[in-house]
């Protein structure tokens, strides 16, 4: 767990610059930038809980299906947040950061509303 933590805050040093440029060129707010890595409590938590629902994994496996040790929020003013998304995605995914999983989480009962990417 330790070595997956330390790859997240050496590709946290790479991906952060580009986020900011996205997030300025597509006039987003990058909000919780405090947050962008996740603790190590968190890891342990996630890694439990694969781990409870997957028997039969171990912690590698585990490990390897986490997708948000270094994440983002971009927030757009009303209006805008349609194409500040478009934007925001298609110069992230220029500049070699695609995504490769999207979910739609607006209207949901609990958590945050947005669109997440992978």
């Amino acid at each position: 767990m330790d070595a997956s933590l330390a790859e997240a805050r050496d590709a946290e040093r790479e991906i952060t610059p580009r986020v900011q440029a996205a997030a300025a060129l597509s006039e987003a707010t990058l909000v919780g930038c405090d947050h962008r890595l996740k603790s190590p409590e968190s890891l342990k938590r996630k890694i439990a809980t694969a781990l409870q629902t997957q028997p039969g994994e171990d912690v590698n496996q585990a490990l390897s299906q986490i997708n948000d040790s270094v994440r983002y929020t971009l927030q757009w003013p009303e209006g805008r947040y349609g194409a500040g998304v478009v934007v925001a995605s298609s110069l992230l995914s220029a500049w070699g950061d695609d995504s490769v999983k999207w979910s739609n989480t607006w209207g949901r009962a609990k958590g945050d509303e947005g669109i997440n990417s992978a």
